[in-house]
């Protein structure tokens, strides 16, 4: 009988502790030990290598042989399936057992309001710790695959889904607002699964289910190791699931992984591509675990010492095979492999298995044995004895970012991470992320290299690309060829004057006809390569540099005075590449955007459209602080706040002209809003009657309110020619709100207006007969003494024209209570008989 055995923490790291003293922390063995009933127990231990079979403490280490080619994703399911731990607080006792240095571990901070530009899909294997994925940065994160769902071939149902329901690694992603999926595995007995039609459809029904249960994203699909035979079951299957996924539900994202190379033309992309969500090729294992020889496991180029299949070639490969390039990410890994060898030379054959290295462990073990560079595959390795030579091949933060780099070179989608956690406790991985993926990339300098994707090696068949030079606020390109060999006659490179390939050809160049010295008459330059289905050559080596404009200072605004609201935005210093963005949001979690490149100043608002969408114009509002800066995609500088006026008149008399802001003769201008209130003393009505009217149509507008305020009922909404004509209130007052756009002025509009004052008869021939009120102002109860006996009717209205108060007093006095008005100007209409007269009463 066999079982495993959790050894408690200390006794785990008792055993690391002596194996530390024979090897390299890191790496995995297994070991076989007896328990007091005389059985065999397994256990592994992450921290060291031991070559061949040894014993440390009574634990016998079994090293493996080889055996056909099985991906990382395959080799680590199958080792970590041993430990036959089920819980992630068992997973996290055996990483920290396997990794005491875990606790010094720093918790990733956020990196900022730096959003993504590009696809960062990470696969979260079940084995990695709360500790581990409670670290990861998930502001630079798109895409959360939780691995795995292990499919039953006979079924299509799964032998286990680990801890997809409960994992908090899920719940961190969403929490984020990252996309999550579950992955699907198969790594065998293909065939059995693709050729039951019942067991496909209760993997699709039962993936469903399984993403609905936590509101998740869709599914990701590994399936390794199928033949030839089954190309056309699986395209159908993936169409199948693509289809249902999608109808069940909206939005969802079926993906793919990829290998790196195609062997057996199993994966129909070109059938797929209308229907699959995204194809992420996995860019490892070109030397893998059982390789022949030690050497890079993602090289970005070959060179001369390795094969020609690598991460571009890889990308060049699938693209021609129909994959669109929006579809399409390159899988990175955070690992490596440490093996045996013959010598430490490069490209030295290898003497036994190799075994996995993360990132987390490979960093510290480099700065030990020698942190060493190959450039033509460009990765990093060490090298060490014990008591051979042993080789380590890893990628790191720096040979990421040039496969970031290529990725946006070639514009596909992004990029995928095997896995998530492998960095733990290091920052380096993320800000590469950063500095290559988000809206914080740094900027392009003003020089660079520029050559084939081949690097030191051949460039490839089939490659079609254009790559444009466009470094921020530079005002011309150089483009130097110091080598240039291309398949003369039908491999061939165009260069554009300019940032598309429509801009002017400067050239076409094939063969050994290098291009020389190219110089942009403006601010950037494009290339375009293409190669024919066979024969390649060496390529090129090109540098750039360009002419670069300082950075826009002196930022300054220049008001706009009512009824004008809007800005003159001012700065020294001009260029290309530069954008004005204004915002109310002080961190700019959304602004408008205007492209003012050669300018130094700008109206605004005036042509600030949405960023990034332009769906909407900007448009100032009264009595708001607004923030601006000047941007060029990575770099600002900001300029100081500003708030807009609040333009509001008031006229008093009873009768008047008005006309826009040009004048009877003039247009009107840009950016106006203001209010205008005609509310003459003792008014009983007013009357406004335009004799001219011409605004923008749909986009400048006059709106009348019945009442001193536009809180009062609105009368009618007027723009283009239709006139107003004569209007009269219900009450004593009439508002105007006029508002226009920054785009185009008419002529505007004249009116005149008139009023019909209140009739005051009560007899007003001495001071004792006219009606009086004490204490004017109150706050709110207010005394009135009436001059004779006999009907009063009181009414009180508010100056929105609204009545609040009604009585009748048959005396000489009356008690008018107002407190449960708000604070203001009240007018009191007292009549008798015929007999009209006024007072305003103010509350405070």
């Amino acid at each position: 009988m066999k079982q495993l055995l959790l050894l408690p923490a200390a006794c785990l790291a008792l055993c690391l502790s002596a194996q530390q003293k024979k090897g390299i922390p890191g790496a995995q063995s297994r070991f076989t030990l007896v328990n007091d009933a005389k059985e065999e127990v397994s256990v592994e231990l992450g921290g060291s290598l031991i070559s061949g079979s040894q014993t440390i403490f009574g634990v016998k280490s079994e090293p493996e042989g080889p055996q056909s080619f099985r991906s990382i994703f395959q080799v680590q399911s199958e080792e970590y399936a041993r430990y036959g731990l089920s819980t992630e607080a068992q997973w996290d006792s055996l990483y920290r057992a396997q990794n005491p240095q875990a606790s010094a571990y720093k918790k990733q901070q956020a990196q900022g309001n730096c959003p993504l530009n590009k696809i960062v899909f990470g696969w979260n294997p079940y084995w990695i710790s709360s500790t581990q994925y409670n670290n990861y940065d998930y502001t630079l994160l798109s895409d959360l695959s939780y691995f795995s769902y292990e499919v039953n071939p006979s079924t299509g149902g799964y032998t286990t889904i680990h801890n997809w329901l409960t994992s908090g690694a899920v719940t961190n992603a969403q929490n984020a607002g990252c996309r999550v999926n579950l992955c699907a595995t198969l790594f065998s007995n293909h065939t059995t699964f693709l050729n039951n039609a019942t067991a496909r459809q209760n993997f699709i029904s039962t993936m469903i289910s399984l993403i609905q249960q936590r509101n998740a994203n869709g599914v990701n699909i590994d399936f390794e190791g199928m033949s030839a035979s089954n190309s056309a079951a699986f395209t159908q299957f993936m169409i199948d699931l693509c289809n249902q996924m999608h109808a069940a539900i909206p939005g969802s994202q079926v993906s793919i992984a990829l290998p790196a190379v195609d062997w057996s033309n199993i994966f129909d992309v070109a059938a797929m591509n209308p229907y699959v969500d995204l194809f992420i090729i996995m860019g490892y294992d070109y030397h893998w675990k059982n390789s022949a020889n030690a050497g890079p496991v993602s090289p970005l180029n070959h060179g001369n010492n390795w094969p020609t299949i690598d991460c571009s070639k890889s990308v060049v490969y699938y693209l021609n095979d129909g994959v669109s390039p929006s579809k399409l990410c390159l899988g990175v890994p955070y690992y490596g492999y440490d093996w045996p060898t013959t010598s430490n030379a490069i490209n030295a054959t290898t003497t036994g298995a190799g075994t996995a290295v993360v990132y987390y462990n490979a960093v510290p073990n480099s700065q030990t044995y020698g942190y060493q560079w190959n450039s033509p595959s460009s990765t990093p390795y060490y090298m060490y004895q014990n008591p051979g030579w042993r080789q380590t091949w890893y990628d790191d933060e720096y040979s990421l970012a040039a496969k970031y780099d290529m990725v946006n070179f070639l514009d596909i989608a992004g990029i995928g991470i095997w896995a998530l956690g492998y960095d733990d406790g290091y920052t380096a991985c993320w800000n590469a992320i950063q500095d290559k993926f988000t809206t914080c990339a740094q900027p392009q300098p003003c020089s660079g290299t520029f050559r084939d994707l081949g690097g030191p090696g051949n460039y490839y068949d089939n490659e079609d690309w254009t790559y444009t030079i466009a470094p921020p606020n530079a005002s011309q390109v150089t483009l130097s060829f110091s080598s240039f060999s291309i398949e003369n006659s039908w491999d061939f490179m165009y260069i554009y004057d300019g940032p598309s390939t429509t801009s002017p050809l400067i050239g076409t160049y094939t063969g050994t006809n290098s291009p020389g010295t190219v110089t942009s008459t403006g601010s950037a330059l494009t290339v375009r390569f293409t190669s024919d289905i066979n024969t390649v050559d060496q390529g090129w080596s090109a540098t750039w540099s360009c002419v670069q404009n300082n950075l826009p200072a002196n930022l300054s605004v220049t008001a706009g005075n009512c009824p004008v609201i809007g800005v003159t935005l001012n700065w020294t210093n001009s260029g290309n590449g530069w954008f004005v963005d204004v915002s109310d949001d002080p961190n700019f979690s959304y602004f408008w955007n205007k492209d003012v490149s050669n300018l130094t100043s700008t109206v605004c608002p005036g042509s600030f459209c949405d960023y990034p969408n332009c769906n909407t114009y900007l448009k100032f509002e009264p009595g708001t602080t607004y923030y601006w800066r000047i941007w060029n995609g990575s770099t600002q500088t900001y300029g100081g706040s500003f708030t807009t006026p609040v333009c509001a008149y008031t006229d008093n008399n009873c009768s008047g002209t008005i006309d826009d802001s040009g004048g009877p003769s003039g247009a009107y201008a840009g950016n106006e809003d203001w209010t205008y209130t005609i509310a003459p003393t003792n008014a009983a009505s007013v009357t406004i009657s335009f004799s001219a009217f011409d605004l923008e149509l749909n986009y400048d507008s006059l709106y009348i309110y019945d009442g001193a305020s536009t809180n009062a009922p609105l009368i009618g909404g007027y723009t283009g020619m239709n006139s107003p004509g004569s209007i009269t209130s219900s009450g004593g007052a009439l508002t105007l709100h006029f508002i226009s756009d920054p785009f185009v002025e008419n002529a505007g509009f004249s009116a005149a207006w008139s009023c019909t004052p209140l009739t005051t008869s009560l007899d007003e021939t001495g001071a004792n007969s006219l009606p009086a009120v004490y204490p004017n102002p109150s706050s709110g109860t207010f005394a009135l003494l009436l001059p004779g006996a006999g009907q009063y009717d009181l009414d009180v209205y508010n100056t929105l024209g609204e009545l609040v108060y009604t009585g009748r007093s048959m005396s000489t006095g009356a008690l008018i209570d107002l407190r449960t008005q708000a604070k203001g100007v009240y007018l009191l209409r007292i009549r008798s008989g015929e007999r009209e007269h006024s007072l305003k009463l103010l509350i405070q």
